[in-house]
């Protein structure tokens, strides 16, 4: 999941000319939240259960709710993980 995320984002930023720091936070958000946890794992393993669990901890671990929110925003836009 990880190289396809990140070349994922990297078109998106092209297609649609993202402002730099659109570019910066979506690349921070998907270090920093998306890739510690699904980097290894291949799309076709990723469930929905799966990326429940994950916003459950999120959520339970006390991060602010556009903190949970920008991260599962991100995923819902992947073509790949629905």
């Amino acid at each position: 999941m990880g190289e396809w995320a990140t070349a994922w984002l990297s078109r998106q930023a092209d297609l649609n000319d993202w402002k730099p720091s659109t570019i910066a936070g979506s690349e921070s958000m998907l270090k920093v939240r998306i890739l510690p946890l699904w980097a290894s794992v291949p799309l076709s393993r990723i469930t929905y259960e799966s990326a429940e669990h994950w916003v459950a901890g999120m959520v339970t671990s006390g991060l602010s709710a556009s903190s949970t929110r920008r991260p599962t925003t991100f995923w819902a836009r992947c073509p790949m993980v629905q």
